[in-house]
């Protein structure tokens, strides 16, 4: 297949030529379907005719030309131009736009256009590179990969694209393709060696060949066609490979020598040939897909310093290799820096730039292309958590405004390694960096909520700070941290101990994988005197020390007794023998051990068996932490090392990252079904357990639906052995820190068992009624009951219906007043769920509630819903009448302000339609659905299990507040605290909840806790709510720091302190399970 073929067939596929005259009536459309900028809501667009026509437009929707808006140049011409307006500019919606002319008025060219966002994401800013099923899956939700700003190479779909811009407005996603490698393509489009075979590149990947122009095009078109296809939803595209040259190119994967022959006369090419056209290959990929994509963002990996012609085009480039060749020692810092910063001064607009951070060049490059199935798992570990190697890429990054991650390497993208400095949010950067000594690689970047500091040198450096600042607060890294290898001067190791390298070489296709540490080891074949470690501890604390030897083939014939011993004082310490003819390429702990300065600890390595001994690295770790949250008036940073800190301030802003995890929050999610069912000469249904109840809140369940089935009663009292069982059973729930449902019935079910006379019913409320009271703090909200079966409002045998022939039975006088005796035997506080939308339509009316109406406790308000029989059929088997539409909207408005709960009842072919993930999903949205339950119907949710919605479902039942952003400040003793959140759930909070401002002091004493007038049942599902408040601190406040939480307990006054009852925001690094307290990252200096 040549070129025009196809461009022929993409024609075909999108509907439109993308340049060039064609056989179709309308074509040449200036822009194609494409991007435009950030709230663009107009387009310039011409197109042309085969014949002279007039033309027209329409968005949205394909009307006729005689109901187009006409073009505005050109008409009765070959050529129209014309500004399409009416473009929704919002970055999740593609607007459709068609147009038609006269000269073909059946025709329709359809284009498709899309505003890119403005993004401006919080610092530190993430980045990840190909890793979209490393960070989103079945174990990890969306609100997982929400965490990340700059996804490359992204493979998500366009919905999932669409709610993740939901959920990060900040994010920016882009698709990729390799610029010159691409798979499946006519055997010519391939570059091959003088012998005339392909140049494998990467396992099974070859080189194509750039200084074929069709080669080019069709890369362009296969990089435009991505994007298309993504739904137009991605932001732009990463070009893996942009190589400039390639007459580097000598060796293929395996390590056999090439003579390349791109023009395919036989013989090695010119180099200045080769360059030339490859040169001129690249750049018209990208400049003929700049044209169709003149506002998209474009990375890569560029070449390195990129030229300015690079730089026209490229948005920014993806830098890797780097910080571990600058931490080696390979290349320089002020290099790297000089790279780095050079893309903020002459890339073009918006530059995007991230940095690749990465552990050891060994590791990284070490262990084959898949380096996962051959890397030992302990040395993995290692590569993710040392920590002076990401801190470093980390502050580097930081001294601009460039997105970070911190992944394996060139050979494993995309990893989904996070750490506890990136949950910090510093706030606007107050300008550029500045370096603290004028003749030394020493720099600090300010920000709004901290500062980032780095050390670019091979020295440590102490950094004079003044008060304002203290260190982060966390568990990760150790506030020492180093390597001590066998190539430097604290090593000893004299003869007969001689230098020896073990080492299988970087990029390696075939094994076996085996490193010394660094450049070689040391090795010992005979008795001699013992290696020595100097371990030149910084400061006295528990150190852990772990020791490496190679995985050499030889290592089978080492020692098995390598004796290390830690002495301090001259005194042993610590020791312990270790074998080193197995478990090589990985780190070996000898111990962790209390050690002081003054003692000048060294580590001593001796032979008590035959076969030799090495010594090579050792790695060590104090047990204090870095980032203990004490104050940094003075930092000491090692050589090549940063750090973040955070400010002690009287103004603070903070951003939020939302959190994937499925949580127990009060009053919401769903629900697991219990039932008091006595039986004829069986044995009374044991009582709840609390101990059961805790493990069902502990896998993320806050509610439980009680089933009393009064079938003893129905022509008798309520016995007090009943009364007091269903006292012991609250008192279960309430121990076990969750909420009931409780539902009265006098049957189980099936139709046609026996419920109960009004007059039995009313004195069974009556004697309710003290109980309901008494208990109502655990009581989330009842169902109605006591009628007919299952106490679902039909199929009564005592005529609580009258006939409605058509529809469903009316209402009489005696369920009416069933429904007023309900009213009054549940608290004011506590709503009531009836099983049928009618009921409250017809005691009230066909509105729903308004917001006037909401939450005044008169039975209106009070009155509530559940559906059992959720998505049954498309009247959700009886739930709703031959009005469903009229009562779907009852409901979608009505349950913004009641609880609406339930469960699923069947799978069977009636149901099929309704119960698939993409329908139940919507509708759990329109209805608001609070709760459901877990254990019914089965087939339902192992379908939803199956098709991936389940987790989603379980987290969004009910509320779920978002954190997004917040800012507290402190004028005088009076605190200002402004924050926004989203309610991502299906429903609303619809019981009474206090809101708390909490202040609390970083040295220890008593919190301040400031009651507000906020109601948060008002931050309704899917909108985004602003909440400002004001507080005055007493005149005694302790001067000091303090903390600003916020406490949304329960109101009742013996749940109020309890954790289990408070709410938690869906927010990585917000929650405090012992306080129940929600952190929002703000540190305020009070009486300074």
């Amino acid at each position: 297949m040549r070129y025009s073929a196809i461009v022929l067939l993409l024609a075909a596929l999108y509907g439109q030529l993308l340049s060039g005259a064609a056989d179709t009536p309308l074509f040449d459309p200036n822009p194609p379907s494409t991007l435009l900028p950030p709230g663009a809501q107009a387009v310039n667009l011409s197109v042309r005719t085969l014949e002279a026509a007039a033309c027209g437009y329409s968005v949205g929707e394909a009307l006729p030309l005689d109901r187009m808006r006409p073009f505005e140049r050109g008409q009765g011409t070959g050529y129209h131009e014309t500004t399409i307006q009416g473009l929704n500019p919002d970055p999740a919606h593609v607007n459709e736009v068609y147009v038609r002319c006269t000269s073909a008025p059946d025709f329709v060219l359809h284009l498709r256009y899309r505003a890119l966002p403005t993004v401006r994401p919080r610092f530190p800013r993430t980045g990840n590179l190909w890793g979209t099923r490393q960070i989103y899956g079945p174990n990890k939700p969306l609100e997982h990969a929400a965490r990340i700003d700059l996804h490359l190479g992204a493979s998500f779909k366009p919905e999932e694209i669409r709610r993740l811009r939901k959920l990060n407005p900040d994010v920016l996603i882009l698709t990729s393709i390799n610029t010159v490698e691409n798979s499946n393509l006519p055997e010519d489009y391939y570059l091959h060696d003088t012998e005339g075979k392909r140049i494998e590149v990467w396992p099974k990947i070859y080189r194509l060949n750039l200084t074929k122009k069709y080669v080019a095009e069709y890369q362009a078109h296969y990089a435009y066609e991505r994007m298309l296809k993504l739904d137009l939803m991605v932001d732009g595209c990463f070009f893996d490979n942009f190589f400039t040259s390639q007459s580097w190119l000598r060796a293929d994967i395996h390590g056999r020598k090439v003579q390349l022959d791109a023009d395919g006369d036989g013989k090695p090419d010119d180099p200045k040939w080769l360059d030339a056209a490859w040169r001129e290959g690249v750049f018209h990929e990208l400049r003929t897909w700049r044209r169709w994509m003149p506002h998209a963002i474009a990375m890569g990996h560029l070449p390195r310093p990129a030229d300015a012609e690079t730089k026209e085009i490229f948005n920014g480039d993806s830098i890797g290799f780097w910080t571990a060749r600058v931490l080696e020692g390979e290349r320089s810092f002020a290099d790297f820096w000089r790279l780095y910063h050079g893309w903020f001064e002459q890339g073009r607009k918006p530059v995007v730039m991230m940095i690749e951070s990465a552990p050891h060049n060994q590791i990284a490059y070490g262990y084959d292309y898949s380096p996962l199935k051959n890397i030992p798992p302990a040395t993995l570990e290692f590569a993710r958590t040392y920590y002076p190697y990401v801190r470093f890429g980390l502050a580097f990054t930081l001294m601009n405004d460039g997105y970070f991650c911190h992944e394996f390497g060139d050979t494993w993208h995309g990893n989904d390694w996070w750490y506890e400095e990136l949950n910090f949010d510093l706030g606007k950067p107050l300008g550029p960096p500045r370096r603290i000594f004028s003749d030394a690689e020493v720099w600090r970047r300010d920000f709004s909520n901290g500062l980032v500091l780095l050390n670019g040198t091979r020295e440590p450096q102490t950094i004079q700070l003044g008060p304002g600042y203290r260190r982060l607060k966390g568990r990760e890294a150790a506030r020492h941290e180093y390597i001590v290898d066998d190539v430097v001067p604290a090593f000893s190791a004299p003869p007969p101990w001689r230098e020896v390298v073990y080492d299988s070489g970087r990029w390696k296709s075939k094994g076996p994988f085996y490193h010394s540490w660094g450049k070689g080891s040391h090795q010992l074949d005979e008795t001699g005197p013992p290696a020595e470690w100097k371990l030149g501890i910084p400061e006295d604390d528990t150190y852990t020390i772990a020791a490496w030897w190679p995985a050499a083939p030889e290592m089978t014939n080492w020692s098995k007794r390598a004796l290390f011993e830690v002495v301090s004082g001259g005194q042993v310490v610590a020791s312990k023998v270790l074998d080193q003819s197995v478990a090589g390429d990985q780190w070996h702990e000898i111990g962790s051990v209390p050690l002081k300065a003054v003692g000048n600890p060294v580590v001593r390595l001796s032979n008590l068996a035959e076969g030799p001994i090495i010594a090579d690295a050792l790695w060590i770790r104090s047990a204090a932490r870095l980032n203990d949250g004490s104050r940094a008036e003075q930092v000491t940073l090692q050589a090549m090392d940063g750090i973040l800190l955070e400010r002690t301030q009287q103004q603070s802003v903070a951003r939020y990252r939302p959190s994937g995890e499925n949580f127990p929050n009060p009053e919401r999610g769903f629900y697991v079904q219990k039932a008091y069912r006595p039986r004829p000469g069986e044995p009374p249904p044991a009582e709840l357990d609390a101990t059961e109840l805790r493990s069902w809140r502990a896998s993320g369940i806050s509610l439980l639906r009680m089933y009393y089935v009064l079938s003893e009663f129905r022509e008798a009292p309520l016995s007090a052995e009943l009364l007091g069982r269903i006292e012991r059973d609250l008192a279960a729930v309430r121990r076990a820190g969750m909420k009931v449902i409780p539902r009265f019935a006098y049957n189980f079910g099936p139709p046609g068992e026996p419920d109960a006379s009004l007059e039995w019913i009313l004195h069974h409320l009556d004697q309710l009624k003290p109980l309901l009271w008494d208990n109502h703090d655990v009581i989330a909200f009842m169902e109605a009951g006591f009628i007919g079966a299952w106490g679902e409002w039909h199929s009564s045998t005592h005529d609580f219906f009258e006939p409605n022939p058509g529809g469903r039975p009316r209402l009489n006088e005696k369920s009416r007043a069933v429904i007023d005796k309900l009213f009054d035997a549940v608290p004011p506080a506590r709503m009531i769920a009836f099983r049928y939308p009618q009921i409250k339509m017809e005691l009230f009316g066909p509105e729903p509630l308004s917001e006037a109406e909401a939450y005044t406790e008169t039975p209106k308000a009070r009155m509530a819903a559940h559906n059992d029989c959720f998505l049954a059929s498309k009247s959700h088997r009886g739930t709703f009448t031959k009005n469903i539409e009229q009562e779907r909207r009852f409901y979608q408005q009505d349950n913004l302000f009641v609880p609406q709960g339930g469960e699923t009842c069947s799978d069977s072919e009636e149901a099929q339609p309704y119960i698939g993930c993409e329908n139940a999903l919507r509708e759990l949205e329109e209805l608001h659905f609070n709760t459901l339950n877990i254990g019914y119907h089965k087939g339902v949710l192992d379908l939803w299990r199956a098709q991936g919605c389940f987790g989603e479902i379980e987290r969004r039942l009910g509320y779920r507040f978002r954190l997004l952003d917040s800012e507290a400040s402190l004028s005088g003793n009076e605190l200002r605290l402004t924050f926004r959140l989203i309610n991502d759930g299906f429903g609303s909070l619809y019981n009474k909840r206090p809101v708390y401002v909490v202040l609390r002091p970083t040295m220890g004493g008593e919190e301040l806790r400031f009651a507000v007038s906020e109601d948060p049942r008002w931050w309704m599902p899917g909108r985004l709510t602003e909440v400002s408040v004001s507080v005055s601190l007493p005149e005694t406040a302790p001067p000091g720091d303090y903390e600003v939480l916020l406490w949304l307990p329960d109101p009742a006054e013996r749940l109020r302190d309890r954790p289990e009852y408070a709410i938690r925001f869906a927010n990585e690094d917000v929650w405090e399970p012992a306080s129940g307290m929600n952190r929002l990252s703000h540190l305020l200096s009070v009486g300074f």
